[in-house]
């Protein structure tokens, strides 16, 4: 199963990405991203630039999964209702 986000990045930029989470890695792998409607590629980006947008797609996938943002690196599994 995959996930769209939108992000809408600081310099105006819309960026939506389709990204799933790879069980083989335990991390989230983008599928496909489009910057202001144009194909773009996930190494075009800067490091840091790419280090800003898995962490929003890691926290994406927790909170939707029911898992709470406990540090950068900790989840905690939640009931979701």
């Amino acid at each position: 199963m995959s996930f769209v986000y939108d992000w809408k990045v600081k310099n105006g930029d819309d960026v939506k990405v389709e990204y799933c989470w790879s069980s083989v890695d335990n991390c989230v792998k983008i599928v496909e991203m489009r910057v202001n409607d144009k194909f773009h590629r996930e190494t075009w980006m800067s490091q840091k630039g790419r280090d800003e947008l898995h962490q929003l797609l890691t926290d994406d996938y927790m909170d939707r999964n029911g898992f709470e943002i406990l540090s950068q690196d900790f989840y905690q599994e939640v009931e979701v209702a």
